[in-house]
């Protein structure tokens, strides 16, 4: 079938306007019911908006499409699709116990070790991973034709970057936090001398922390055949209050300033060419901390001056790390106490500007560039690419270009 963006905006649209006709979806649940054997409960979700429409199976998806968008069907299902599932039935998957996991025990209510995302798929087509709303962030509150409705606040952007990154296989595997909550009726012990937890009956998991993370792997395994992944697992075994205390705990992290974090993006061109010159640098030329000059501004001025990762292959990037080692190395031989103060973010993006468009003279060009009558504001508040216009505009006004 085709997932594309303009199926589910139809199919959303559809199901919000059904949602202030209770009865409508009653009666949809129903039918669904009667000629798929689609569990109520589940359909329910889904018609509610509950739960984003995209997680579905296909077969959920075919079922809720012929009964809201029938006349577009052959948009989105292919003809053997629709024969195939209009003669199905819903199976649910049934998980095999016991479970048993290898996990070494922190508390006596809590515990650490791995899992991959084929088996968190086979939880998720269990119906297994349950959304708690009395122990998640706050759902986000929708009103559709004066009738209000309560959805999972969802990230798409976040999202989709984490699933481009699991396709790639660049993404590195962090925590996935699972809750044996009271309701979910777990029957498990923890083997402590295999370190093994074994889970003998569940009726579902609370997925506390990472369902954003989740939504990336369900969206990834649907695109990719036999796509896997190692994750990290935390299962704990808290009730509801506790439950809600680790989720405000774990949302005081605090975040780094975007050009700090940017920094560490090992996907960036920029960064890869900023860490490249700062090793053939003198040591503390060019760090996070206490450097002469600082590599996350460093890196942001890479980008906005030579926009790197439009190159399409690693030759250009690396004859750019080089060419500006050079240039750097020529400014020291120049003027050796040039590296004994630490650098302003205006001197960083001056000397870039100047190493691109200038081959000769370099040293004196910058500092004339950089100490030339700026108009005010010019270097304060968001200086980055919006930027690059003015400097340039100097240095024409100078005759550097």
């Amino acid at each position: 079938m085709l997932r594309s963006k303009e199926f589910f905006a139809t199919l959303n649209q559809k199901i919000e306007t059904a949602t202030y006709k209770n009865k409508t979806i009653k009666n949809i649940s129903e039918d669904l019911y009667d000629r798929y054997d689609i569990p109520i409960g589940i359909l329910t979700d889904y018609l509610t908006l509950r739960v984003p429409v995209d997680d579905a199976s296909d077969f959920i998806l075919f079922a809720l499409s012929e009964k809201l968008i029938n006349k577009h069907l052959t948009e989105y299902f292919s003809d053997k699709e629709i024969e195939f599932y209009s003669n199905s039935k819903f199976e649910q998957l049934k998980l095999k116990f016991p479970i048993i996991l290898d996990m070494i025990q922190i508390t006596p209510m809590q515990w650490i070790g791995k899992i991959t995302a084929k088996q968190l798929m086979e939880f998720r087509d269990a119906q297994t991973i349950n959304y708690n709303e009395r122990t998640q962030r706050t759902m986000e509150r929708k009103i559709a034709h004066g009738t209000e409705y309560w959805r999972i606040n969802i990230n798409d952007a976040a999202v989709k970057a984490i699933e481009e990154e699991y396709l790639n296989e660049t993404y590195i595997p962090n925590t996935i936090t699972l809750n044996l909550s009271d309701d979910s009726e777990a029957d498990f012990e923890y083997d402590s001398e295999r370190k093994q937890m074994i889970i003998k009956s569940i009726k579902f998991f609370d997925i506390l922390d990472g369902y954003h993370r989740y939504k990336a792997l369900s969206k990834a395994n649907l695109k990719k055949e036999l796509f896997d992944y190692q994750m990290e697992l935390r299962i704990v075994c808290f009730p509801e209050e506790k439950a809600r205390e680790f989720i405000w705990q774990e949302d005081q992290k605090t975040p780094m300033t975007k050009v700090d974090s940017d920094s560490y993006n090992q996907n960036d061109k920029a960064v890869y060419i900023a860490e490249r010159v700062a090793g053939a640098l003198p040591k503390e030329t060019i760090s996070r901390n206490k450097s002469i000059i600082d590599l996350p501004i460093f890196v942001q001025a890479i980008n906005a001056v030579y926009q790197p990762n439009k190159y399409k292959n690693m030759v250009e990037t690396n004859l750019l790390a080089k060419t500006i080692v050079d240039k750097f190395r020529n400014i020291m031989f120049e003027d050796p106490q040039i590296m004994e103060e630490r650098w302003t973010r205006q001197k960083i993006y001056c000397t870039l500007m100047v190493f691109k468009y200038c081959d000769d003279d370099l040293y004196n060009k910058i500092m004339v560039l950089y100490n030339d009558n700026w108009p005010q504001n010019t270097w304060t508040g968001n200086v980055g690419t919006a930027t690059i216009p003015k400097i340039k505009e100097h240095m024409k006004k100078l005759k550097f270009i």
